[in-house]
């Protein structure tokens, strides 16, 4: 995914090309690969992974949305601190909470203007 992002791919045929390749690579090089330090291979998700963050999206969700930011945040953190499905199902918790905070309190306003005949007058915005 991150090759793809990278290079710019837009179609489903460079995920398969990219499998294949993997696949491929696995098949005649697996035997090679249990030499490859642990480190070293987490370096390089890691490059891979910083490449395709955003972080000048933090800037910008502070200004929109303070609640996507705290979002972000827990799901960053807790996925740092206890795994990814652990930060990825927090995330999704506090992403529901706020649904639902949002969606049990609407905003009503409500206006009265002039009537020129004797119907009742009322108008809800939402």
């Amino acid at each position: 995914t991150a090759i793809n992002y990278q290079s710019g791919v837009r179609t489903p045929a460079g995920g398969i090309f990219t499998g294949t390749l993997v696949l491929l690579a696995l098949a005649l090089l697996g035997d090679l690969f249990q030499f490859i330090p642990q480190a070293a291979l987490a370096a390089v998700i890691i490059v891979a992974v910083l490449q395709m963050t955003e972080f000048r999206m933090l800037r910008r969700l502070w200004f929109v949305s303070k609640t996507d930011l705290l979002e972000w945040l827990v799901t960053f953190l807790v996925s740092l601190a206890a795994g990814i499905q652990y930060g990825i199902l927090c995330g999704m918790g506090l992403s529901f909470a706020f649904l639902l905070y949002r969606y049990t309190r609407p905003g009503l306003e409500t206006s009265v203007s002039a009537c020129a005949t004797l119907a009742v007058c009322m108008s809800v915005h939402v």
